[in-house]
């Protein structure tokens, strides 16, 4: 009986002890946070989780992983990037999910450091490739390239996007441009006009082309004849301007077409007095000269 009673008073000795112990109150402020998460109320849960990842540190006690999961996520539904970036670089630490990892990287978008979202990029560019995010991973990899004009980068990528958008597609065909591949912009740009007739700014792109295709020949081409001019030389001018012509007529042809879009535009009416003056179109260029 003695037994018993010594048994019984522990218990409650113990039972008190805990009621009243680091842990016990841990426990407690932990289930009141998780309460205020899952009724979505952030800022209150947001407040109470940093009070509770406090608390687990002062105890000397490992802080569990669902605990800086949903502090980062209270962190980004309340617009704070940097502590949302923190957290969740906790909660991967210990364990990384595809969810993690992509609000891990829209709050790095937020913040714009490229330099911090590429690195993060090729930390987990393995993962999110082994769990069926490649589409996910190409299309930040492709924003980070536009962000710091890395024209290799976006040449690479482009071919690699499921859908593309007319900014994504001009994109890759100024990269393709700026790294000398013209005959393969002229390709791109072709087809995507076919696909795309409503791209203005391609159809702009291709006119300028032209023009300064047909232009800096047409340049080339007077000045040798100019140098020695004779009978001879004088058949190939002809002979050589004619192909200069069909550029022109293909510029030309593209100009009125976006001059049609936009009446007020005054680099199209430029454009096309010159291109009127090549082809010997006399009142077409005095029309727009009178619009400059």
């Amino acid at each position: 009986m003695r037994v018993i009673k010594v048994f019984i008073l522990s218990s409650i000795l113990f039972a008190t002890l805990y009621s009243c112990s680091p842990l016990k109150k841990l426990e407690s402020s932990e289930t009141a946070a998780l309460a205020s998460y899952a009724n979505q109320n952030y800022q209150q849960a947001y407040s109470q989780l940093l009070a509770v990842i406090n608390n687990y540190k002062t105890a000397n006690q490992k802080v569990p992983y669902p605990v800086y999961l949903k502090t980062a996520h209270s962190a980004s539904k309340l617009d704070n990037a940097s502590s949302a970036i923190q957290y969740y670089a906790e909660a991967l630490d210990d364990s990384v999910t595809v969810d993690a990892v992509k609000d891990y990287l829209l709050n790095m978008n937020k913040l714009g450091n490229t330099a911090q979202t590429n690195a993060a990029l090729n930390k987990y560019s393995d993962f999110l490739n082994n769990n069926g995010q490649r589409e996910y991973l190409v299309n930040q990899q492709f924003s980070q390239a536009l962000l710091t004009n890395d024209d290799s980068a976006i040449a690479e990528l482009y071919p690699q996007l499921k859908s593309t958008s007319e900014e994504q597609s001009m994109a890759y065909l100024k990269a393709l441009e700026n790294t000398d591949k013209n005959k393969e912009a002229l390709s791109f740009v072709n087809k995507l006009l076919d696909e795309n007739p409503s791209y203005l700014e391609a159809k702009e792109w291709k006119a300028v082309y032209y023009y300064n295709k047909a232009e800096d020949q047409y340049q080339s081409l007077m000045d040798a004849y100019n140098k020695d001019k004779n009978y001879t030389t004088y058949v190939y001018l002809k002979r050589d301007l004619k192909k200069v012509t069909e550029d022109f007529k293909i510029s030309r042809e593209l100009f009125e077409e976006l001059r049609k879009e936009n009446l007020e535009e005054t680099k199209y009416i430029k454009y096309l007095k010159n291109i009127y003056l090549r082809l010997e179109m006399k009142r077409e260029a005095a029309a727009m000269e009178a619009l400059q």
